[in-house]
């Protein structure tokens, strides 16, 4: 949380996901002071804002201060509209997300099913791990998998969890109590990253790469959608 003190990751972040939504020539590009890193933090609170993300009760000062609950707040946001514009790059909504993650399911263990993301099935980490364990076999154990039977195991499982998807070289920005609490918004943007590097995996060597963690701006062809649960089965015809 520290990195982000003097506001110019989110700047950064901001501008790649808006390009031209942040005034450079108003930003300290080497803050040397805590005024100047307030008031980076308080530009990137504001194009927060111009974003549409909800930056309430957040202030640049929180972010200067390294505040985690805060930080966390303004950068899941911004990776959740990284997602979501994933999707509609791909012209699919979140319940197609949840579409593919169950034909996914289906083919390591075909009686998991998750009916959404605010699915209560999902705090014992089983179906992340499994979900990963489909399109990343070499990053998950099976055998570390617990069937999440109590408070422990599920704990257990989801930062397993967290560490396999990690493992996968995908960027998260939920922890594992994100999981066990079922938060469907953060747990959305796990679902995300699986499911982009799902697709990278099968991208035809020509093609740009398409991930919420990668470029914002890609498009697919419809032989890059050959991925996923019946290979070589179009993704349209999967959901």
């Amino acid at each position: 949380y520290e990195d982000c003190a003097s506001g110019l990751p989110l700047l950064q972040v901001s501008d790649w996901l808006q390009p031209g939504v942040v005034d450079w020539a108003g930003v300290r590009r080497q803050p040397s002071s805590i005024y100047e890193r307030v008031q980076n933090c308080n530009t990137a609170c504001d194009v927060a804002r111009r974003l549409g993300l909800h930056t309430v009760g957040i202030g640049g000062k929180d972010i200067a201060d390294s505040n985690p609950t805060l930080v966390l707040a303004v950068s899941w946001q911004l990776m959740r509209m990284h997602a979501i514009r994933f999707l509609a790059d791909l012209g699919m909504e979140e319940r197609d997300m949840i579409a593919w993650a169950n034909c996914q399911l289906a083919r390591v263990d075909p009686t998991l099913r998750v009916r959404g993301f605010s699915d209560t099935l999902l705090r014992t980490g089983v179906i992340l791990l499994q979900l990963a364990r489909s399109v990343a076999p070499e990053c998950v154990e099976a055998s570390k998998i617990l069937p999440g039977e109590n408070a422990d195991e599920c704990e257990l499982n989801a930062r397993y969890a967290v560490s396999c998807v990690l493992k996968m070289g995908t960027c998260v920005f939920a922890v594992w109590e994100d999981i066990v609490e079922v938060r469907p918004k953060l747990i959305m943007t796990i679902f995300a990253a699986i499911m982009a590097e799902d697709l990278r995996r099968h991208l035809s060597p020509s093609s740009p790469l398409i991930s919420p963690f990668s470029s914002p701006r890609a498009t697919a062809s419809t032989n890059d959608l050959e991925f996923a649960c019946s290979r070589p089965m179009k993704l349209s015809m999967c959901l």
